[in-house]
């Protein structure tokens, strides 16, 4: 014969609010990108040339180019590391490396310029 044993057995119930959350839209994305001047992907490495390690990334919008200790834009950058500078015999290759960042960000679609980032914000 089996003997039959009751258990009494409290349970707890707890109530859990489940928010639905909404998947953002691509122009969503868009402005939070735009307003926080971040750029998925928005490092671009450019090696070491003449020793100083080099990037370049947006700013602001549009392109900026960091090597060694200076950060500047593409014009002033064009400018700087150029046949005036003073030590132009040893930055060729810092030369090349401005104008492979510009070439670069051509192909990306990034703005070289604070005008057209400034006309790509307007067309959006």
């Amino acid at each position: 014969m089996t003997k039959e044993t009751t258990k009494t057995v409290k349970v707890r119930v707890v109530k859990v609010e489940v928010k639905k959350i909404k998947t953002p839209t691509t122009t969503a994305i868009k402005e939070v990108v735009a307003k926080h001047q971040l750029f998925l992907g928005g490092i671009m490495p450019l090696g070491n040339p003449n020793n100083w390690t080099a990037f370049a990334f947006l700013q602001d919008g549009y392109l900026m180019i960091a090597i060694g200790c200076r950060r500047k834009r593409l014009a002033a950058a064009k400018k700087y590391w150029s046949d005036t500078h003073h030590h132009w015999g040893d930055r060729q290759e810092v030369a090349a490396t401005v104008r492979l960042a510009e070439k670069i960000a051509r192909l990306r679609g990034w703005p070289l310029t604070e005008t057209a980032a400034n006309k790509a914000a307007k067309d959006k």
